[in-house]
């Protein structure tokens, strides 16, 4: 059987460091992508022709498709989607509606993106409100975590529609059968948390979900549940937490470790699984976050994303296409709004 060939869409102009680090990720990818890529840079043709000229050396693989607006993160979204219809991402969320791309990629303004795909592409039906999440490290693994910032304001329906499409995302993309979903709360019983919380947990624990209940702040790095349920607000508030982990943990390290000679020897010794360590809270290994719940492929990267966090997202994107992670949350949606 035939491999099927990804066609991403990219905002060449998207993020800190655009569009010179989205261009050296996009030819990362591709040259280590053994013809599963074909990825179209959406941007300013000028400037993108100028950093790489030698984009005619990869073949069919990479295109450019001339935009000559762009939505700084500064814009605020829904006046940037109204005021710059010609902007790259304007023009990348043109293509998914379109169907001429299977998937768009973005390191540039979140709202605005988050809003351009969901126009475009539509919710799958069903579906509430689409949601964000994130992979995060634990004693025994990864983890994911979702809602992470798309969702502040939550209804019970809300938090049970992202346990689905949490697990459905991490059976597939993952491969773990039958993922544990937890809630996260601020106790373990049933009666614990807030109007919202409780009632999520009895639509959890009412479905045929691997629902294994209300989760602590301290079961979070144990790796109680493989999914981890919360709100946009709790969960980008987390999210901070973790992007800065690693190097917190190295600052304090370092003050602790002072100008004895021997807590210096003893650094030299732990260099490596320190470096082992930090790496666990890189970002660059996923790269983006998969906007779950829409009738498309949407990653959206890191605004400070290099060009390793690129290529890292857009595997993610060609995975999630490959194994119609979306397909299968339409599934599981319709199953739920059948028996409900």
């Amino acid at each position: 059987m035939a491999t099927k060939i990804c066609k991403i869409a990219v905002d060449a102009m998207g993020g800190d460091y655009a569009p010179a680090a989205i261009i050296e990720g996009v030819k990362l990818t591709t040259s280590q992508a053994h013809g599963r890529f074909k990825v179209i840079l959406v941007g300013d043709a000028d400037k993108i022709n100028r950093i790489a000229p030698d984009l005619s050396d990869f073949d069919d693989t990479i295109s450019v498709e001339h935009t000559p607006e762009v939505v700084s993160m500064s814009d605020h979204p829904v006046d940037a989607l109204k005021g710059k219809k010609n902007s790259s991402i304007a023009k990348i969320a043109d293509m998914l509606r379109e169907g001429n791309v299977d998937a768009i990629f973005s390191a540039g303004n979140t709202g605005a993106f988050m809003a351009a795909s969901m126009l475009a592409a539509g919710k799958i039906e069903g579906v509430i409100r689409p949601s964000i999440g994130v992979f995060y490290p634990t004693y025994t693994g990864t983890s994911f975590l979702l809602d992470i910032g798309a969702n502040t304001d939550c209804k019970p329906r809300h938090l049970f529609h992202f346990g689905i499409m949490g697990a459905t995302f991490v059976k597939y993309f993952l491969n773990t059968e039958k993922p544990r979903i937890g809630l996260l709360n601020i106790g373990e019983e049933p009666s614990k948390g807030n109007a919202a919380t409780i009632e999520a947990h009895n639509l959890l624990r009412s479905s045929s979900l691997n629902f294994v209940g209300n989760i602590e702040g301290r079961d979070i790095f144990a790796g109680a549940a493989d999914v981890v349920v919360c709100d946009g607000f709790v969960g980008n508030i987390l999210l901070k937490l973790f992007e800065t982990y690693g190097t917190a943990f190295e600052v304090i390290f370092q003050k602790k470790l002072g100008n004895n000679l021997f807590y210096r020897i003893g650094k030299i010794l732990l260099r490596k699984p320190l470096i082992q360590y930090k790496e666990m809270y890189n970002y660059e290994h996923h790269g983006g976050v998969p906007l779950l719940g829409i009738n498309g492929v949407s990653m959206i990267g890191h605004g400070h994303s290099s060009p390793q966090a690129i290529k890292s997202a857009l595997f993610s994107a060609m995975t999630i296409f490959e194994r119609d992670i979306q397909g299968e949350i339409r599934k599981e949606i319709a199953q739920y709004k059948e028996n409900s």
